[in-house]
């Protein structure tokens, strides 16, 4: 993980293209708020065994349209000597709720004559993955392979070969359609240019290998977006009139160029360095870059810049500064595209300075608002102690929530080095509601009945994609869950598929379901309850939730109230409800189903 300042030193750095999602690299829903609650606790995916030493080279991540995700990463492994032990690309999937799915799976390994390297990640919207990544035989020269997995993390075929190059072809990233085609961008050292190639959904080459750009500038650092339908574009850094600029060039689906290459950047003095580019639905895009500013001999100073541009390439803003400059420069990590057309930036501190995670809104208009993330690490440079967090990736998912994986450094101790992921709430907001019912009306002491709490999303199904897996994640709702509260003296047993419930103490019980719930449309939970031997008239509540906050909070909760009593019957032997309702806990019989609000906005928990 070197972040030098210096435009060569960087061109097998480890920091992969940030937003390859299922939603076009990068396109989310736009919802008001702040990207604030981490949902749980960071997972960690990699740490060096005892005397051993690991070196995590690069790492990506990806998310699907329902939010679950995949950290790729490649590592060389030594022993406290610096024997080699192995080097290898491998990943781990992260459900939506922020918890490891399955264990760290091999994606490839290499002894030591290989090189391995430069590890990316692409996931299209029902969560199918492919992993690309650069590889040499020693005194051979570098290709670009790639691999495709389902989304339960099985392989789905062998390695590919990318690159057609006689020399190293370097320095590779990748983006998937919603549909699972996707295109690997690489720089090729043969020819100095910027290479793509488009591959179907079963991984089959649609054509050879094509440079993107027609200008012999040296370029290096390439990235790419892909819209949902297709369409995508791919930007590079290379030499304009002063130092390095950002250069960009639009393809439609079938890989024809739409126009030539362009010149992004209006500030040209000085170097502008590692480009990200987002595609939207419509087709307009952004790009976005790191600008260096030199002050004479001393530290750099910089800023992240952002250009937007309409569907046909005509610029819509000049560049835009979402955050002021700083020393050293910030590291711009992901671009995205949500469903009002704004566009969402994310950057970091350089390596070994630590830092917040920040993050902004870029409205249509060009105007730019900070937002918060809570992601926060300290310094971790010379005279630090203590470790420090250094993010290396961040993919954005369909409601704006992050999947962030980042390096946990250790400035005095090469040997403690770990690689975590942590998912992050993002802005977008859901609107539930739980209703109660039951199966009858009577109830005896010792009988059981069934309580069945709906609960509804009652956000409106989208149509801004036009692609079912991507308008269903519009306002979707993950992590729903229910909780019951009982009496003690009721037994209480979930009855419902699609539920995992877990009794918290005796009087509460709490269910999380299974799938997202998506926007108009309701799930059931049933739960068994066996009455008290005891008469008496006792609420029943549910409360429900979800890990996004909830734009009206006020229909989450419900109680109902059972009344247990002796009942009379005919003389059949069938129970009577009584009439009347006097007075008396008990001069009525039956359920009441009453609403029960909760004042003020409530906050997931």
């Amino acid at each position: 993980m070197k972040h030098a300042y210096t435009r060569r030193a960087q061109r097998r750095g480890p920091i992969a293209l940030a937003i390859a999602t299922a939603l076009g690299a990068g396109v989310v829903t736009a919802h008001a708020g702040e990207a604030g609650d981490k949902t749980g606790p960071s997972i960690l995916l990699l740490a060096a065994p005892e005397n051993e030493f690991i070196d995590v080279e690069s790492s990506a991540a990806a998310v699907d349209a329902d939010g679950d995700g995949v950290v790729v990463w490649s590592v060389d492994r030594e022993d406290a000597d610096n024997n080699f032990i192995s080097r290898g690309i491998y990943f781990r999937r992260v459900a939506s709720n922020g918890a490891a799915s399955g264990v760290t799976a091999v994606v490839e390994t290499t002894d030591e004559t290989f090189d391995i390297d430069d590890a990316d990640v692409a996931m299209d919207a029902d969560g199918d993955f492919v992993v690309v990544w650069s590889q040499a035989a020693y005194g051979e020269p570098e290709i670009v392979v790639a691999r495709r997995f389902a989304a339960d993390g099985s392989a789905a075929g062998g390695a590919i070969t990318v690159s057609q190059g006689t020399d190293d072809s370097e320095n590779s990233h990748v983006a998937m359609d919603a549909a699972g085609n996707f295109v690997v961008v690489w720089e090729d050292d043969y020819d100095g240019a910027i290479h793509f190639r488009r591959f179907g959904v079963d991984g089959t080459a649609l054509g050879n290998a094509v440079a993107a750009n027609t200008t012999a500038l040296d370029p290096v650092h390439p990235a790419i977006a892909v819209g949902a339908k297709g369409d995508f574009v791919i930007a590079w850094e290379a030499y304009d009139s002063d130092e390095t600029g950002i250069y960009a060039r639009r393809f439609a689906a079938n890989g024809d160029p739409l126009d030539d290459e362009f010149l992004v950047n209006v500030t040209e003095a000085e170097q502008q360095h590692g480009p990200r580019v987002a595609v939207d639905v419509d087709g307009d895009f952004a790009v976005g870059w790191t600008s260096y500013l030199k002050y004479g001999y001393g530290p750099p100073v910089g800023a992240v810049l952002v250009r937007r541009f309409a569907a046909d390439g005509t610029p819509l803003t000049d560049e835009i500064m979402p955050a002021s400059m700083s020393i050293p420069p910030p590291r711009l990590i992901a671009l995205a595209f949500d469903a009002d057309g704004d566009v969402l930036v994310d950057w970091h501190g350089e390596e070994y300075f630590g830092g917040a995670l920040g993050a902004a809104r870029i409205d249509a208009d060009g105007n730019s608002e900070l937002r918060a993330t809570n992601f926060e690490s300290g310094g971790c440079g010379i005279g630090t102690a203590s470790d420090c967090d250094v993010v290396e990736d961040v993919a954005i998912d369909a409601d704006g929530d992050r999947l962030i994986a980042f390096s946990r450094l250790n400035f005095y101790d090469k040997y403690d080095q770990e690689l975590h992921a942590q998912r992050i709430q993002g802005p977008a907001e859901i609107n539930l509601a739980a209703t109660l019912s039951a199966s009858d009306t009577v109830t005896n002491p010792g009988d059981e009945l069934v309580l069945s709490v709906e609960v509804e999303n009652l956000n409106a199904l989208s149509d801004y994609y036009g692609i079912a897996a991507l308008d269903n994640a519009v306002g979707a709702a993950s992590g729903v869950h229910v909780q019951i509260t009982a009496p003690e003296s009721f037994e209480v047993t979930a009855t419902s598929e699609g539920w995992t419930c877990e009794a918290t103490d005796a009087a509460h019980l709490a269910c999380f379901a299974s799938a997202t719930l998506i926007p108009a449309t309701d799930v059931t939970l049933e739960i068994t309850l066996t009455m008290p031997d005891a008469e008496g008239a006792y609420p029943v509540y549910a409360s429900v939730g979800a890990n996004q906050s909830d734009s009206d909070s006020t229909d989450n909760d419900a109680q109902l109230v059972i009344a247990v009593a002796a009942l009379p019957v005919d003389d059949d032997g069938t129970p009577v409800q009584s009439g009347g309702g006097g007075g008396g806990a008990l001069g009525w019989l039956g359920l009441l189903l009453l609403p029960f609000g909760v004042g003020g906005r409530r906050r997931r928990t």
